[in-house]
């Protein structure tokens, strides 16, 4: 398979995976199944940056900052720029999100602790004077304290801002490099000279 073809397949398997787990984000563990495999992809697309030909090495992701300083709206610097700026937000979201993700030993205890005989928890006064069990008086806020509210606060901004940086990248390749965006979206094979 022709290198640009691998490239290609690279692109949409990450853009489809990517748009998933951005949707599914209210759904628990298919979003973190979803996640990893992201972050599967990332690790694969490094690694074959490192130890692959040139036309797919890590270099291609940073931009030149002389030739972005020189550069009109149409340059490959800016091209670079963006691709470097859905790469950074893309490995942001996904490092805190594998971050947040509760180990295993705590998911079982809390799936065991559901299904066994629990004590009846102490109640308080919640509002209107209703008592409500000392579990819920937290009003929903995050159980496993403030040190992570920050982190699930900055996956969140990531991730939405890794939307408006991929939109960025598209609209400016369908309007500088328009035959490039429509092949690397499988719409397009490149004309043959």
């Amino acid at each position: 398979m022709p290198i640009f073809a691998k490239i290609r397949v690279y692109h949409i398997s990450l853009l489809v995976l990517t748009a998933l787990t951005y949707l599914t984000g209210e759904f628990g563990e298919v979003h973190e199944w979803l996640g990893y495999g992201v972050a599967g992809i990332i690790v694969v697309r490094i690694i074959w940056g490192l130890v692959g030909p040139r036309q797919v090495g890590i270099s291609h992701f940073f931009p030149h900052l002389d030739a972005l300083r020189k550069s009109r709206l149409g340059d490959p610097a800016v091209s670079r720029l963006l691709i470097s700026i859905v790469a950074a937000l893309l490995i942001t979201t996904t490092a805190t999100g594998i971050l947040l993700e509760e180990p295993a030993d705590q998911k079982l205890s809390a799936t065991q602790s559901s299904t066994t005989y629990a004590a009846p928890a102490a109640a308080v006064a919640g509002q209107n004077g209703v008592l409500v069990s000392a579990a819920r008086a937290d009003d929903g806020h995050d159980r496993k304290g403030t040190e992570e509210g920050w982190l699930n606060e900055l996956h969140e901004l990531a991730a939405n801002l890794l939307v408006l940086a991929v939109a960025a990248h598209a609209l400016y390749l369908f309007i500088f490099k328009r035959e490039l965006a429509l092949y690397m979206l499988f719409v397009r094979e490149p004309k043959r000279s």
